[in-house]
């Protein structure tokens, strides 16, 4: 697979030790099997749009390293959250949410 020899580590003394693809245009973030779609459309956004994907594995969900997230999405400005999940109540939901109450706070800054 192209883009694992992007793959790199977070250091072991983070939280959830996330793993990471580095990117600028839109921060995508996964855990569990949806990882391996994560990475596939990474690598054809890439590709066939240039557009660059920074893809986070949260690797744990509880605790998750929220500050990886809000970095990242200050950064790229952009942020795509995707699981597998019932329609209501996924955690999903939560990353979500976090990320525009800190979007909104950061915004006034």
């Amino acid at each position: 697979h192209k883009s694992s020899s992007k793959i790199n580590r977070y250091p072991k003394n983070t939280i959830s030790h996330p793993w990471y693809i580095s990117g600028s245009d839109i921060t995508m973030i996964g855990w569990g099997t949806v990882i391996h779609v994560l990475l596939e459309v990474a690598t054809m956004a890439e590709e066939q749009l240039g557009v660059s994907c920074e893809v986070i594995d949260l690797q744990t969900i509880m605790p998750y390293d929220s500050a990886t997230i809000e970095k990242s999405v200050q950064k790229t400005g952009k942020a795509m959250v995707v699981h597998e999940a019932p329609l209501t109540q996924g955690f999903g939901a939560e990353i979500a949410a976090r990320i525009q109450v800190n979007s909104s706070q950061n915004s006034g800054k």
